[in-house]
């Protein structure tokens, strides 16, 4: 499948959207895809080049996400619902998997749940998520970002090296 698939990445697949749940460079040549319906497929490695299959993207580390509670006894994700519309009278639009979102485990019941970023969801909005036995409220957080913008905002600021001395004068104000 070319140089830049990977497993996990969003692929276009007989006129539908799949997921690369395995890639096999190296002995048998093939990526396996998932479809949202649970059916598996095997294409060749260099599908994306022959032009059968086109990567649309990597959720993993392009979308940003939100994590669900793990929920054992309710079963895996089954849909995600978006709540537009004043409180007083919601409107629910169905999002589509694996083209709005894709969960981090198709068998989970939570975890990292990664959202388009065409779906422009903004900090305070509200998803239902229905799993298998049962379903949960979701609120989409404040720090919605990618893993990668994640990662940069986790990263420490380099100071600049103090000594003993230049440490102790800093709390002193000279006059002149």
């Amino acid at each position: 499948m070319g140089d830049g698939v990977k497993v996990a990445d969003l692929v276009w697949y007989k006129d539908q959207h799949w997921v690369v749940s395995r890639f096999d460079p190296r002995r048998t040549k093939t990526a396996t895809l998932l479809a949202t319906s649970g059916r598996v497929e095997e294409v060749r490695w260099d599908a994306d080049v022959q032009g059968e299959v086109v990567v649309l993207a990597h959720p993993f580390t392009d979308w940003p996400f939100v994590t669900l509670k793990e929920r054992p006894k309710f079963g895996p994700l089954r849909r995600v619902v978006r709540i537009k519309g004043p409180m007083s009278s919601p409107i629910e639009e169905d999002l589509a998997i694996y083209k709005d979102w894709v969960p981090s485990d198709p068998v989970r019941s939570g975890g990292p749940i990664f959202f388009s970023p065409a779906l422009d969801l903004k900090a305070g909005e509200q998803l239902i998520v229905i799993l298998e036995r049962g379903r949960a409220r979701l609120v989409v957080p404040s720090n919605f970002l990618t893993v990668a913008n994640r990662v940069a905002l986790s990263k420490p600021t380099e100071r600049e090296a103090k000594t003993v001395f230049t440490h102790l004068l800093d709390d002193d104000t000279f006059e002149k």
